[in-house]
């Protein structure tokens, strides 16, 4: 992989759109903690996320920084196109979670953040593609 010489527009885009997505999704998981505390309830906590749920979050947040070091390291076409499909890929597995919550109506706070959290990936997605449609030497 080729070494990245100089900053790119759209590669800043999308690490900083993953960055996004990283703080939204530890918000959701802080909002929760607080709302269950002051319920004096976690009993919820066991089914959304559940433990399953958390080793999501932890494989999640592991694939999250790595791709954004691995942006801001490495650049060439192959590279851009594989960062492109892990976005789309990152973005649609929190699409359909959130569709899995709004089948039985459930509209609450959360959904304000996760509507963020989803415009952040489409945001990121499409300077992804954008930078994956870039020349080599656009790129550095």
């Amino acid at each position: 992989m080729t070494m990245i010489k100089s900053n790119n527009r759209w590669r800043d885009i999308i690490v900083q759109g993953w960055s996004g997505m990283l703080f939204m999704l530890y918000l959701m998981m802080l909002i929760d903690l607080i709302e269950f505390g002051m319920k004096g309830d976690f009993s919820a906590l066991i089914k959304d996320p559940g433990v399953n749920g958390i080793w999501f979050i932890v494989i999640m947040t592991g694939i999250n920084v790595i791709a954004q070091i691995s942006m801001r390291t490495f650049d060439n076409k192959s590279f851009r196109w594989i960062m492109f499909g892990a976005t789309a890929i990152y973005t649609l597995v929190f699409v359909g979670h959130q569709i899995s919550h709004l089948i039985p109506g459930v509209f609450d706070f959360h959904f304000v953040i996760d509507i963020v959290h989803h415009t952040l990936g489409v945001w990121a997605s499409i300077a992804a593609y954008r930078w994956a449609m870039s020349s080599d030497k656009d790129s550095s």
